[in-house]
């Protein structure tokens, strides 16, 4: 299948700071499946941060980045759910309201942008599961995981709120479980899923935030789940504070299709990854 749409990678905050793993294994797994990728380049904050306190802000902020891909002819890749979200929800807005579209277009016209309504944004997942394809990654694997038992973690962003497009259904989402059993793991369903990781809060009340994210790694443990898989920078961060081995989607999915773990950003985990896959002890101690 020849996909004509051209993808401009958005990092966003976290990814770009924080996560570099989550970049690194998207870009090699794209290259694996031959999908071309390039940089939107001259980025800066989603504007999510300011979405509470500020709503012109926030939405100045997003429709500049859309614009910026609508220039370059091209749709808005992100890594970052929230990021994702934020455009969408950007988009849905100044669809549906000429008023603020134009108030916005104002802002960016001191820019030298054009907001166009119709510019497409593509979550890494959407491009996972609908351009690669189940039968593609089904075909492509390389590596037997079948040892690993994946409780997979879609995070709110990814399926919330379900008036919009999101990346699948926002109370009973099956993708991420049907791509895990594409590249021969395990995984099934558990109420714990749907909830929230609390990530955002870590920042100005870290307790609770952890106190949540060790009840769920409690009912994963205790449903001999042996990994936990995610899509979003947040959910990773906030997963990775407790001792349990974490992947990016992206990363789990380059391991299973053949890709040098050290290709694929897995020496800057630091989730203990190792107990679960062996070979990655020795690349983990080189680092030091």
């Amino acid at each position: 299948m020849v996909n004509l749409l051209k993808y401009l990678l958005y990092l966003g905050c976290m990814a770009k700071n924080e996560q570099m793993e989550y970049e690194i294994s998207t870009m090699a797994l794209l290259k694996h499946f031959n999908i071309d990728v390039e940089y939107l380049g001259d980025e800066a904050c989603c504007g999510v941060p300011a979405k509470n306190f500020d709503k012109s802000a926030w939405l100045i902020s997003s429709a500049r980045l859309l614009a910026l891909a609508s220039q370059k002819n091209g749709a808005i890749l992100s890594l970052c759910t929230g990021c994702d979200l934020s455009f969408e929800e950007t988009s849905h807005i100044l669809r549906e309201n000429d008023v603020l579209r134009e108030n916005i277009q104002e802002a960016l016209d001191i820019i030298g942008l054009e907001y166009d309504k119709n510019i497409k944004r593509v979550h890494i997942f959407d491009l996972i599961y609908d351009d690669i394809g189940i039968k593609r990654l089904s075909q492509a694997v390389e590596r037997d995981i079948s040892h690993l038992k994946t409780a997979c973690y879609y995070g709110c962003h990814a399926i919330r709120t379900p008036d919009l497009h999101r990346l699948d259904d926002s109370e009973a989402p099956t993708k991420m479980e049907e791509v895990i059993e594409a590249i021969g793991g395990q995984t099934e369903d558990y109420p714990e899923r749907l909830m929230c990781c609390m990530g955002p809060n870590l920042s100005f009340d870290p307790k609770p935030v952890l106190n949540n994210v060790g009840s769920i790694i409690d009912a994963i443990k205790n449903r001999g789940f042996n990994l936990l898989s995610v899509i979003c920078p947040y959910c990773f961060k906030t997963f990775s504070l407790k001792p349990f081995p974490v992947l990016y989607l992206t990363s789990l999915i380059g391991y299973a299709v053949g890709l040098d773990p050290n290709s694929l950003g897995m020496r800057l985990n630091r989730s203990p990854i190792e107990k679960i896959i062996p070979e990655l002890a020795e690349l983990l101690i080189e680092e030091f």
